[in-house]
């Protein structure tokens, strides 16, 4: 989507997460993110 978006090509998109950490608070709109709810 990103390269979409860009009007580029596309290639494999990496991520990494370093110290990620979830508050209490946080874990109904990260469902929402992760699983389209």
């Amino acid at each position: 989507m990103i390269a979409h978006v860009c009007t580029l090509h596309q290639v494999d998109f990496v991520h990494t997460l370093g110290d990620a950490h979830v508050y209490f608070n946080h874990i109904q709109p990260l469902n929402i993110q992760v699983c389209g709810l």
